[in-house]
């Protein structure tokens, strides 16, 4: 007798879109739909479901389980002049420089051509050379589905690995992998929400539309002092130009720090 499949999601504020359930399905069952703000969420294939329910046992915002408990803080910034490509102090930075050094691998969300279209997504660097990728913040939702699955093999194979997400994405790795690893390091974010994919991509159309293809974005440059000044590289009949956005003159970043999205 086949098994139901499980409702994975009873109401959308208890999924973080973080696809640790899509990852956990070796048959393939699950798939990530955006609904119509475009926040994704996991949706399952009934006729591919066998009732096994990997899904749920994953899923960290069901089976919380927080045992972390903090006995010290600290305060730091980098003294490297590097830290002009970070978008605050520059710690994930050096932190991830010492580990790629070692022989580490790290992990973080990266902007991603894809068809002339950036988006984010989390990617594995080894090579100092990349890790500017994964330097700044991206005020946006980014895809985690495709990595936990490839983290746990590294793991296996003994690689020492440092995540960098969002505390959800974080917690949604150590869920993921059912047991704490000696060679997994974490870096999580202190962060109010971010806005989905979806918004982050309608944006990016139209600043496209009014100044060319937008080919790079920075969330926050410092080239133009420590304020919210995001920097837009974009091309127009083949030639690329620059532009800066005070964060009071964008939509986008009005309506993140108001907490709108």
């Amino acid at each position: 007798m086949k098994l139901a499949a499980p409702i994975l999601v009873e109401k959308k504020e208890y999924c973080c879109g973080c696809g640790a359930c899509k990852a956990a399905c070796k048959i393939n069952a699950i798939t990530m739909k955006r609904d119509e703000y475009g926040f994704e969420f996991p949706v399952i294939d009934e006729s591919k479901c066998v009732g096994c329910k990997k899904c749920k046992d994953v899923c960290a915002y069901q089976n919380s389980n927080n045992q972390n408990k903090t006995d010290k803080a600290f305060a730091a910034v980098s003294k490297s002049t590097d830290v002009m490509q970070s978008a605050s102090g520059g710690v994930f930075a050096s932190v991830a420089a010492e580990f790629i050094k070692d022989g580490g691998i790290a992990a973080g969300c990266s902007l991603e051509s894809n068809d002339g279209r950036l988006e984010p997504k989390h990617i594995l660097v080894n090579k100092l050379d990349d890790l500017h990728k994964l330097l700044g913040s991206k005020y946006v939702h980014s895809d985690t589905s495709e990595i936990f699955e490839k983290i746990k093999q590294l793991l296996s194979d003994n690689k020492n690995i440092l995540f960098s997400g969002t505390p959800c994405q974080v917690d949604a790795l150590y869920s993921y992998l059912g047991k704490r690893y000696d060679n997994l390091y974490t870096i999580d974010l202190i962060c109010h929400g971010v806005p989905s994919k979806k918004m982050f991509s309608d944006y990016l159309s139209m600043l496209s539309n009014k100044y060319g293809l937008v080919k790079e974005f920075v969330f926050r440059d410092k080239q133009k002092g420590l304020t919210f000044v995001s920097r837009a590289l974009c091309e127009n009949n083949g030639k690329k130009k620059y532009k800066y956005i005070q964060y009071g003159e964008s939509s986008y970043y009005s309506n993140f720090l108001r907490c709108n999205t």
